[in-house]
């Protein structure tokens, strides 16, 4: 039903037949024929994609870290994103899932940032804490991995560094307050709540999408 929609529209048909984004943090980062893995594509190519976490993404680029960890980092949305976005900046990102692997390699090979993404497989807790950088950014979505990937030992060696999480209380009961207790002796805790999908369009306006 969605691809009859879009065929059907033909201003919106021939902005996402271009495989570029075209709005939010990472505006203008091709998408080729790279397939959106654990995600929908459309809201990528529109922008929207986690659109809660626009404000959060825009203030860390402001940042410039000169190296973005991205644990859980699936197609490349981000890893590549940040890349895209910030010549300087390294990027290492995890994802066990070999074909989440080969679909980040093509998204950083159609954008020219290969050189600079360093592509890993399972994130091991005591891999992040060894990380010898005192400040950066790290990226965690992992779909409950996340109550051990951010053990105390990797939070304490991470003080200076700026943490965006997902947290998954279904896969791990009070996730979410456990690592809000974990972070706050050395970090400023925010919690942004997820906007239902049903709920998105009273937060977000997309011109293209106008008459649908």
């Amino acid at each position: 039903e969605v691809e009859q929609t879009v065929a059907s529209h033909p201003p919106l048909r021939q902005a996402l037949e271009k495989r570029e984004i075209l709005a939010g943090p990472f505006k203008g980062m091709k998408y080729g024929r790279t397939k959106a893995l654990c995600s929908a594509l459309y809201p990528k190519l529109l922008g929207t994609y986690e659109h809660e976490l626009a404000d959060a993404f825009e203030a860390a680029l402001g940042r410039n870290h000169s190296l973005v960890v991205d644990v859980g980092a699936a197609d490349g949305y981000y890893a590549v994103g940040f890349a895209f976005r910030q010549p300087s900046t390294r990027v290492i990102a995890y994802d066990q899932d070999p074909r989440a692997r080969a679909e980040l390699a093509k998204l950083a090979e159609l954008n020219g940032v290969s050189d600079r993404i360093e592509i890993r497989g399972r994130c091991e807790p005591a891999e992040l804490a060894a990380i010898p950088e005192k400040t950066g950014l790290m990226i965690v979505d992992c779909e409950g991995f996340e109550e051990f990937a951010l053990s105390p030992e990797t939070i304490a060696a991470s003080r200076g560094w700026d943490f965006i999480i997902e947290t998954h209380d279904g896969f791990s009961p009070e996730i979410t307050k456990r690592l809000q207790e974990r972070f706050a002796p050395s970090h400023e805790v925010k919690t942004i709540e997820a906007i239902h999908d049903f709920d998105k369009l009273d937060h977000v306006r997309v011109t293209l999408l106008g008459g649908l």
